[in-house]
């Protein structure tokens, strides 16, 4: 049995289509949305734009779980919380740096180093906090809606406006004052609803169909080992 080298291809490029198509999408909404509506400062719209600290800078230790959960840039990823990888620390961390206590609903954005402008929403309810690398958004829910935010900050256009206005000390970095005077375009309520409604539709679709090329490219990685496998083991026949 022969692999066509194309079928990979093929599945390569469907896969890079389908998350080209989303942003392309993504792009679309808030660039008219740019064009449509006022510019408002992020600032002016949220109850709390800051950022964590470095436990260590606090006298604060690690620790196993149970603990306060600690989120870093490592952990926020795009329009999702990643915890593969989690870190714990002393409970009395959150007295010492209260001002960065988690809500659930909180909108997290990475503001150092290579993953400037990831962007997504703390949903648990367990108690946590965030280090330096963590600016910690919560908006005033009727005025701008946590998840209109999150699309907006992940979409293409914006990620470009957060990377043209880094900082590039030892690591790139953004700060707070740019955030709390980011102009966001700011549709009503209702408006911002339908625009979430509409992407997280096109989403579910867009990861189904990177779900299928995925998969369709982990069968011809494996049936790619099998044959050789058996071409080593002297068990393929002419």
């Amino acid at each position: 049995m022969i692999i066509d080298k194309n079928e990979t291809a093929i599945a390569r490029q469907n896969l890079a289509n389908a998350r080209e198509l989303f942003d392309s999408y993504l792009n679309k909404i808030f660039i008219d949305f740019a064009n449509s509506y006022p510019s408002i400062q992020l600032g002016t719209v949220t109850e709390k734009i800051t950022k964590g600290s470095s436990p260590k800078w606090q006298g604060i230790n690690y620790v196993d779980s149970p603990g306060i959960l600690f989120i870093t840039s490592e952990n926020v990823g795009v329009n999702e919380i990643i915890l593969e990888k989690t870190k714990y620390v002393e409970d009395k961390f959150n007295e010492k740096d209260k001002k960065s206590v988690l809500k659930k609903g909180d909108v997290l954005t990475n503001i150092v180093g290579a993953s400037i402008g990831r962007t997504a929403i703390y949903k648990m309810g367990n108690s946590a906090n965030i280090n330096q690398a963590v600016c910690l958004i919560r908006c005033w829910p009727e005025k701008l809606l946590n998840k209109y935010l999150c699309l907006l900050l992940n979409s293409p256009f914006f990620r470009d406006i957060l990377h043209q206005n880094e900082v590039n000390m030892a690591r790139a970095n953004l700060s707070l004052t740019f955030f709390r005077n980011l102009n966001i375009p700011l549709p009503s309520i209702e408006e911002q609803r339908k625009a979430v409604h509409d992407i997280h539709l096109l989403m579910n679709k867009s990861q189904k169909l990177e779900a299928i090329y995925q998969r369709k490219l982990e069968a011809l990685a494996e049936l790619k080992q099998s044959i050789l496998q058996k071409a080593f083991t002297g068990q393929l026949t002419p």
